[in-house]
């Protein structure tokens, strides 16, 4: 038996240095040393030679990214579930999946941990091109999860938040039918999560295929014996569903409240608004004796890839 020393190994022509067939190293594991890796992480051959290094089956790999990043194969690899966490608090964040086949068999999960609503900062998910949105997520908890089967991406799971309130402020006075909450003079926003009711104009746009539970809490008054008056909810500039009310009493002021409510499917770019009308001069209560009337709507159910 011989004994080499030596303190680097070297080709004499060529790249790769190749043991004589039949022929192995031996040694304790403590004598063998690869550098590059991470704590618990193995060793993977790609099949062809290549060795790199993968997380442990079974243990999730977390990642923590709070701006715009886009997942690599090393990200995935070798684990059967990856879960992002992000922070939208300075401005959006945009995560993009890795390819089909990088995700095959594998779950990626991405949560939404803090976000300044107020901004109207979000989180969204899109294929490896940035090309394409999947998912959009706007407060704190919001989640998706993806897995592939090698040719396209499914989204297994998800929670988005999208709700919103808008009141009235003033008394409106009307006897036309008219689209209420659309006017800065006498509307108010109390609340929009994921900016589905850009400014006052009281039309409410669905940024993904959803069903979205509107409602309306209406405090009106009229003023002559069996006028009616009635609201309701239009989608895409068409009549949906309706509301009426007619006065058969006797009190000095002829008022009442009513509401309404009610769950519509709406696509990409569908919109909501909600409209009133009196048979004559009535009013609309935005701050009489503390009343107001005002409008609800809350995403109840996504669709989506």
């Amino acid at each position: 038996m011989s004994t080499l020393h030596v303190n680097t190994l070297d080709t004499q022509s060529g790249t790769e240095i190749a043991l004589a067939t039949g022929k192995v190293i031996t040694g304790a594991a403590s004598q063998f040393k690869i550098t590059g890796g991470t704590a618990q992480q193995l060793l993977q051959t790609d099949g062809a030679g290549l060795i790199s290094f993968v997380n442990s089956p079974g243990a999730n790999n977390v990642l923590n990214k709070n701006a715009t990043y886009s997942l690599t194969s090393t990200d995935v690899q070798g684990t059967p579930t990856t879960i992002v966490t992000c922070q939208a608090t300075t401005g959006s964040v945009v995560i993009s999946l890795p390819s089909v086949t990088d995700m095959l068999g594998r779950v990626i999960r991405v949560i939404l941990t803090a976000v300044n609503t107020n901004a109207q900062y979000a989180l969204r998910v899109t294929d490896s091109t940035g090309m394409t949105e999947y998912w959009q997520g706007f407060d704190k908890n919001d989640f998706v999860e993806f897995t592939s089967n090698g040719t396209t991406i499914n989204m297994i799971d998800c929670q988005t938040t999208v709700r919103g309130r808008m009141y009235m402020f003033t008394d409106v006075s009307t006897t036309a039918q008219t689209i209420l909450f659309n006017n800065s003079g006498n509307t108010n926003i109390d609340y929009n999560v994921g900016n589905w009711l850009p400014g006052t104009t009281g039309r409410i746009t669905a940024t993904f295929e959803c069903d979205l539970l509107c409602e309306m809490n209406i405090v009106q008054a009229y003023t002559t014996h069996g006028d009616g008056a009635g609201w309701s909810i239009w989608k895409n500039g068409s009549y949906y569903c309706t509301g009426f009310g007619t006065y058969a009493g006797g009190a000095q002021y002829n008022w009442f409240t009513e509401s309404i409510s009610e769950t519509i499917h709406l696509q990409k770019d569908d919109y909501i608004e909600f409209y009133n009308w009196m048979t004559s001069t009535g009013t609309w209560y935005g701050n009489t004796d503390g009343y107001k009337s005002s409008a609800k709507w809350t995403v109840t159910r996504r669709y989506g890839t």
